[in-house]
């Protein structure tokens, strides 16, 4: 990721697992602001295994500079940043109520949740209480579609049926 050997990696550095997100923020500015993502509106890009709760931030600074400095950014560029994010972009996340909590600047429909097994960011066995800890208060929309509803959109699988009573 480009981070000083002393803060370790994300797998085993405080300081390194924290910042690990570093890389991927600045491969979705790259894929955006070059216009990667213009040129191409029908590939679509999956940030995984950085949690989400860095994204409303980058969102919004990533609109604000384009718009303070266009001339930096690919011609091709028609919308916002955060407009090509939402239309191509999905990030997933295990536990991460602050991502959970900014779901509406990031779209809902971009999120996918995850219990990562058998990695180090894995909240497995206990996935079902940090689900219940993260949505307290999401609508049950909201929470199906982060927790099956774009997975199964995104890579075209059939949803699973309610068994029966």
């Amino acid at each position: 990721m480009g981070l000083p050997a002393h803060w370790g990696g994300p797998g085993t550095g405080i300081v390194g697992y924290t910042m690990a997100h570093g890389g991927i923020v600045a491969t979705t500015g790259q894929l955006i602001c070059s216009g990667v993502a213009a040129r191409h509106p029908k590939l679509k890009f999956v940030c995984a295994e950085f949690e989400t709760g860095w994204l409303g931030h980058v969102l919004q600074r990533l609109n604000h500079a384009t718009y303070r400095a266009r001339c930096e950014a690919s011609p091709d560029l028609t919308i916002e940043p955060s407009a090509y994010f939402q239309r191509q972009f999905y990030a997933t996340f295990e536990d991460d109520a602050i991502g959970v909590l900014t779901r509406h600047f990031i779209s809902v429909d971009n999120l996918v949740w995850g219990n990562d097994y058998p990695h180090h960011d894995s909240i497995w066995p206990h996935s079902q209480e940090v689900i219940a800890r993260i949505f307290a208060g999401v609508p049950e929309d909201e929470k199906a579609q982060m927790t099956f509803g774009n997975v199964t959109q995104l890579y075209g699988l059939t949803p699973p049926v309610a068994a029966a009573a």
